[in-house]
């Protein structure tokens, strides 16, 4: 019944397995030769995270925890230290470690944070936002997983209005059957600067529950229509295709009474435009098997090489600060 904001940013495309190992471990290794700690540090995130997606939890679990730590050896890094915490989280949540989950999720409200011990302060105002907005999403799926629907509404309440809470606290109401809120709610996210596909998918999703096919039918059907001409890159894509897949679990007999034949078939070319294998699966009505046996093998080899590096001796560093002994072993390694 739930799912994150329709609106995707930074999107990161589920691409075929084997062939996203490999661009990943060719990133790291050329940002470990360049001394690039953010490009490193983001292909070590991506690459937890498919590890993640192919429920390879303990893999997942020990490269986050090594990264980071890793990254807080050197104080001027520890910022890049924040995301593979919040990606522990995560996978706490997954495991059902709720105390765990809320010491990685649940930061960003003040202006520092605390990391495995280390207290983090002077944050730049994009790693603030990010950790503000993991509280709120993250936060709101931790709170519905431990206590239900009156837990994740109370956490909300925590928060100033925002686009993020009026977008969860709708589909709080579609879960309640309270329509006369979720209106209300539809009606805030639809100012001057309101995204789209955001309103298309919750006008829909409300039709639905009150059972208006005509209405339902000419959301939905606006919202495949996005995706010829409006969608302006990847995000607004994957946007509009993951409020797709979120409508089917909803209402799935009425979404495949519209959606059909050439639209159907409309939705799998684009996901496959996109490069992305779950998407694509789910519309073709396919199993996502993010890591076949090949792409698990070129995994482990990965995870062997990523473990060597972070738990090594010589800090991680940027270019520059790094002799070119150090830099050549990286870049052989």
């Amino acid at each position: 019944m739930f799912a994150p904001p329709v609106r995707r940013t930074n999107y990161l495309v589920r691409r075929p397995g084997a062939d996203w190992i490999e661009d990943l471990e060719q990133a790291f290794v050329a940002a470990t030769a360049a001394g690039d700690v953010g490009a490193l540090s983001e292909a070590l995130n991506k690459f937890a995270f498919v590890l993640f997606k192919a429920n390879r939890t303990e893999d997942a679990m020990e490269l986050c925890r090594a990264h980071y730590r890793a990254l807080l050896r050197t104080p001027e890094l520890s910022h890049y230290a924040v995301q593979p915490w919040i990606n522990e989280g995560r996978i706490l949540a997954r495991c059902g470690d709720f105390q765990g989950a809320c010491e990685r999720l649940l930061i960003g409200v003040d202006d520092e944070i605390r990391i495995d011990g280390t207290t983090l302060r002077d944050l730049d105002s994009a790693t603030i936002d990010v950790c503000r907005n993991v509280a709120i999403v993250d936060g709101f799926f931790l709170a519905l997983g431990e206590g239900g629907v009156a837990a994740a509404e109370r956490h909300l309440r925590r928060f100033e209005p925002g686009d993020l809470i009026e977008e969860l606290s709708l589909q709080i109401a579609l879960a309640r059957g309270d329509l006369a809120a979720a209106e209300r709610h539809l009606g805030q996210l639809s100012g001057e600067a309101a995204y789209a596909p955001t309103l298309a998918c919750y006008t829909a999703a409300t039709a639905g529950c009150r059972d208006d096919r005509p209405s339902f039918a000419k959301a939905l059907l606006l919202l495949v229509a996005l995706l010829d001409g409006w969608a302006r890159g990847v995000d607004d894509v994957a946007s509009i295709l993951h409020a797709l897949a979120w409508l089917a679990r909803l209402h799935r007999a009425r979404v495949e009474s519209v959606i059909a034949g050439a639209i159907a078939g409309f939705l799998i070319e684009r996901a496959a435009e996109l490069g992305d294998e779950e998407l694509r699966c789910g519309f073709s009505g396919q199993r996502y098997v993010p890591l076949p046996a090949e792409a698990g093998e070129l995994a482990s080899r990965f995870l062997t090489r990523a473990r060597a590096r972070l738990q090594g001796a010589a800090p991680i560093t940027p270019c520059g600060q790094h002799n070119g002994r150090e830099r050549k072993a990286d870049a052989g390694s």
